[in-house]
């Protein structure tokens, strides 16, 4: 019989710990919570919670795993391809069926964090990554995580091309007041505007029509901004000698992992970790791009 096999996407952030991300280091935070015995709070989330469990450090200490679980509080069904019968699976008391999303936090430097994110839709998004563990810092500070752009978009819009024109989207969390970068401009000013027309969604494009002329220097710094915050929902940008607006949110690192799966539809985490790294390896010269060269 043929080895099963899922795949799952793996998508790359860099960490963000704290509105300017100088407020600590997200290592600092989770490394803890590989000693023996430790248990991570469970935060609850409307009609389901979230824990983050597993916890473990590599052998060089260079990098830590564990995986994000949300509890689902329905029963699924399962049936039969040879019956139309159905049933309801049923647990003991106080037990509840859980997803899981699998995570790798590289030290990539000193001040990178890099965390490889197994995407999964009947888990947490990123999103609900980043709250729950703003929620275990006491809302002390805001953990998010920035978008990585691959190493031709970078070389692209910043290193190559006149920015003809920006087109963005920032919208504003409606149940909590936003947490902005001090140095983000253009996301603080359009929050000024929401505030002042009592709206929770901005759209702006700034562009200049010179043939020979772009943007200023300081339109691609707020664009660097702009990718890095959460309140960031479209982003493109039109450069010079490119027939397209480059949509920023499309050029994101990621790619696609194949597991196995095990008897009894068992799939290891182990082996999930793994296929993060593997890719993590593929992908080093964008990640090079972005944080060590100039």
């Amino acid at each position: 019989m043929a080895q099963r096999t899922k795949k799952y996407t793996v998508r790359f952030y860099k960490a963000r710990y704290g509105a300017d991300g100088k407020a600590g280091c997200l290592w600092d935070l989770l490394s803890p919570l590989a000693a023996k015995d430790s248990v991570a709070k469970v935060m609850p989330a409307g009609d389901t919670a979230y824990q983050l469990r597993g916890i473990t450090l590599s052998n060089d200490n260079n990098s830590l795993t564990g995986y994000l679980v949300r509890f689902r509080l329905d029963k699924p069904a399962v049936g039969s391809k040879v019956s139309l019968e159905e049933e309801y699976l049923e647990l003991d008391d106080g037990k509840e069926f859980i997803e899981k999303n699998h995570f790798v936090l590289f030290k990539e430097s000193a001040e990178i964090e890099i965390l490889g994110y197994q995407c999964s839709r009947e888990g947490g998004v990123i999103s609900v990554m980043s709250r729950y563990l703003t929620f275990i810092t006491g809302e002390q500070e805001t953990i998010s995580f920035d978008d990585i752009l691959t190493k031709e978009s970078l070389n692209v819009i910043f290193r190559k091309g006149l920015i003809k024109s920006v087109e963005f989207t920032v919208a504003k969390p409606i149940s909590k007041d936003p947490k902005v970068d001090p140095e983000d401009g253009w996301t603080q000013e359009s929050f000024d505007m929401l505030k002042e027309a009592g709206g929770t969604k901005f759209t702006a494009k700034i562009a200049i029509e010179s043939r020979s002329l772009g943007l200023l220097k300081k339109a691609k710094d707020n664009v660097r901004k702009l990718l890095r915050s959460e309140h960031t929902k479209r982003l493109k940008v039109k450069i010079s000698g490119v027939d397209e607006p480059i949509d920023l949110f499309a050029e994101r690192i990621h790619d696609k992992i194949e597991v196995n799966v095990e008897d009894g539809g068992i799939i290891l985490p182990e082996s999930i970790y793994q296929g993060i790294r593997n890719v993590k390896d593929q992908k080093q010269h964008h990640f090079d791009a972005n944080f060590i060269e100039n």
